[in-house]
């Protein structure tokens, strides 16, 4: 037996505006499919990946391998008296566990060990994989407009003319990839309770298709303005003083909103409670000890996870079942 804890998350990801699961088939799987990977050096690696359906929806479960070298240079001797210098590299694979419901794209994460990917790493494993996988598919995309275009026998002008109108049509967006965690309004309560809330840091994650909404002053700000915005927008808000309110505002945000809290202690010192400070979280005891097994185990317990998600028949989600399913039949089991 082994005791793990289990985070609750949001992943958020978009092509240009469009969800997820509107490029899942053409983009999302293929790029962190092993078949790929294996062409390429990543420092992340996702594997055993597969998509299975549990409580009456879709998720797909697998790990993320952090690849690296531990550099060696000092270690003490059997006696613990004199300090050795070493120049020994020894490779290291920690990994965790993971769980994305495509019907609203919560997640939980499972780290196995010390050192096994958070969710910082998490999200430069999907932003690196995807942005490698859709700049090689681009350059494919270019040579073959440009190979197609002098075949035609055209000149140099016309073929310049011609390309940058079939790429604009033909090529692959690049993703928006954000990672926040859901809120343990508890935790994050603890933390105020004894503090001057300076300031508030809103930075907007991209929508992802998702169920339910900001708040109608959160959903006006992202029309008009998030949308349009090249990188992350932010909002910033100086001087609160209802902690509770804070609190409410941040938890009714639907976890799509990357928020950080600047406080002043009583002592008059000054620190920033970022949202890796107060995600939700749960222990759980794995009775077995195999990564598939314990996969397993917690997709059993997931209806006591206490998620509190919000799901809506009428989601985006129902659009992409027959898209899923082919998903599921091409990569069911990665490996």
């Amino acid at each position: 037996m082994s005791k793990k804890v289990v985070e609750y998350l949001n992943l958020n990801i978009t092509f240009d505006g469009e969800p997820l699961l509107s490029r899942f088939e053409d983009i999302f799987m293929p790029a962190i499919s092993e078949n790929y990977l294996k062409l390429k050096k990543f420092k992340y690696v996702f594997k055993n990946l597969e998509i299975r359906e549990v409580e009456d929806e879709y998720v797909l479960t697998g790990i993320v391998v952090k690849d690296t070298i531990l550099e060696i240079n000092t270690v003490l001797d059997e006696n613990k008296e004199k300090l050795i210098y070493k120049d020994d590299k020894i490779k290291s694979s920690p990994y965790s566990m993971f769980v994305l419901f495509l019907k609203d794209h919560r997640m939980l994460l499972v780290k196995n060990q010390k050192g096994s990917p958070n969710i910082s790493n998490l999200k430069t494993a999907f932003k690196d994989n995807l942005e490698k996988y859709i700049r090689d598919k681009n350059t494919k995309i270019k040579k073959k407009i440009r190979k197609d275009l002098r075949n035609q026998k055209l000149n140099k002008e016309e073929i310049n003319e011609r390309f940058g109108v079939l790429f604009g049509e033909s090529k692959l967006p690049y993703p928006k990839v954000d990672i926040i965690g859901i809120t343990s309004k508890n935790e994050l309560l603890e933390q105020l309770r004894k503090s001057k809330i300076k300031n508030v840091s809103f930075k907007f994650a991209p929508r992802n298709g998702d169920i339910g909404g900001y708040s109608d002053l959160f959903d006006s700000i992202n029309e008009k303005i998030v949308v349009k915005c090249k990188s992350q927008a932010s909002l910033k808000l100086d001087g609160p003083e209802n902690k509770r309110e804070v609190v409410n505002i941040i938890t009714e945000t639907e976890d799509l909103v990357d928020t950080s809290v600047t406080i002043q202690k009583e002592d008059g010192s000054v620190d920033t409670i970022t949202p890796d400070k107060y995600i939700k979280k749960t222990e759980i005891e794995f009775t077995n000890e195999t990564r598939n097994e314990q996969i397993n185990e917690l997709l059993s317990r997931i209806k006591y996870l206490n998620m509190n998600r919000k799901l809506d028949t009428n989601s985006e989600y129902n659009n992409y079942i027959d898209s899923i399913k082919r998903v599921k039949e091409k990569y069911g089991k990665d490996s």
